[in-house]
């Protein structure tokens, strides 16, 4: 695992505005918090889901930004660009595009920003 899955891992761990929306299903990417290990769900039913956090791709973050008024995929894709600079500082690395993904999700909907290993309160936008 690398230093930027650990921190896409790390990052969703901590997100309960999110990790309370999953609804496990087929496809879905999860970390296992006993075995360490990253997962691909296969069957309908996942066991021990308090184990579990999700790790939604950039498909599944559209779809939450999109249910907070985005318009369309250009004005999501390019407000998650935004924040790349301002992660590559925090990070000290260049971060994913989920990574960008989320945070402008927590930022914009949720009024939360990454910083020192944790999701912090923050009005004011990137």
């Amino acid at each position: 695992m690398n230093k930027i899955q650990k921190i896409y891992i790390d990052m969703c761990s901590e997100c309960w505005d999110i990790q309370n929306l999953w609804k496990p299903s087929i496809g879905d990417y999860y970390y296992h918090l006993v075995d360490r290990k990253v997962y691909l769900l296969t069957d309908k039913k996942l066991k021990e889901k308090k184990f579990c956090r999700w790790l939604p791709v950039e498909k599944q973050l559209y779809r939450i930004y999109f249910k907070h008024g985005a318009s369309n995929w250009r004005k999501f894709d390019y407000s998650s660009g935004k924040y790349f600079d301002y992660l590559v500082k925090v990070l000290g690395d260049h971060p994913s595009k989920e990574i960008c993904s989320l945070s402008l999700i927590m930022q914009e909907c949720y009024f939360k920003r990454w910083f020192n290993n944790k999701w912090n309160e923050s009005h004011v936008l990137i």
